[in-house]
Formats: structure tokens, sequence, C-alpha cells
């Protein structure tokens, strides 16, 4: 049985997500992530259209394959 979203306390799938994407930044994906990293920041310090982006635009900066990492990660390891 999978788990869903939905059954999981946001603070849980917060602190799931961000092991998920440690992750990624000890796998060849490391560049990448510095690159979603750096979107992030322009979102929160310059604002403006920057922080219009949806999560979607700004983890398109990640190959498909990360985004399955994460993805897969989270799935295995939300109880």
């Amino acid at each position: 049985m999978g788990i869903t979203t939905e059954r999981l306390a946001d603070d849980e799938l917060v602190a799931i997500a961000d092991k998920a994407i440690g992750e990624l930044y000890s796998s060849e994906y490391y560049k990448d992530i510095q690159k979603v990293a750096n979107e992030l920041v322009k979102a929160i310090y310059l604002g403006g259209h920057y922080r219009q982006q949806t999560v979607g635009q700004i983890l398109s900066h990640l190959p498909l394959e990360a985004e399955r990492m994460v993805a897969k990660y989270v799935q295995s390891n939300a109880n």
C-alpha cells in the first residue's frame, strides 16, 4: 500500500523531503540541486517575479531522474 501525502502531517512530509534532498546533495545531481537552491534564494530574497514561481518551475532545474529520486525516497521513507 502506497503512502499518500494526504496521510502525512506537513511537518513529517517536510522532514522526509529534506532528507530526500540531502540524498541529492551526495549524488551526481549536486550541481542541479544547487540551481534549485539558487532559485529558492532568489524567490525569498529578491521577490518580484521570482516569488511567483511555482514549485514545479523551481524543480524544473532538476533532471527528471533527480525528481524521481526524491519522489522514490519520500515514498519509501514515509511511514
